[in-house]
């Protein structure tokens, strides 16, 4: 039996345009533009738009971080192999690189958006 909930729902996750175009700004500084891009919307719900709220009055912007073996990333261009995503049984980020990049990405934001 399944129950319908009309009321609880997961939002659309919305990236505000200027915060995320500032934030694009000082990673493709400190981590290389070729290492930053931009990846085409999904469908998938995301619990993150809770935190903007319903109208978008807190400014946010969802991003990812690449975990998975540059090798592999090669593999799936040129086969057309998708790679497992996020929350797959599969997703296997290599730790060092993935944690590097992690930290120099939050941290980059964080001291961007405290300038005062």
């Amino acid at each position: 039996i399944v129950t319908v909930r009309r009321d609880e729902f997961t939002p659309a996750t919305y990236n505000n345009p200027d915060l995320t175009k500032r934030l694009v700004t000082v990673w493709k500084t400190q981590l290389g533009s070729e290492n930053v891009e931009a990846t085409d919307p999904t469908m998938g719900g995301e619990d993150f738009s809770e935190y903007s709220l319903p109208d978008h009055a807190i400014p946010a912007c969802d991003f990812w971080i690449g975990g998975v073996d540059p090798a592999k990333i090669a593999d799936s261009k040129k086969n057309g192999t998708s790679l497992p995503s996020l929350h797959s049984s599969k997703f296997a980020p290599v730790p060092e690189p993935t944690i590097r990049v992690g930290i120099i990405g939050m941290t980059s934001a964080v001291l961007e958006l405290m300038k005062k």
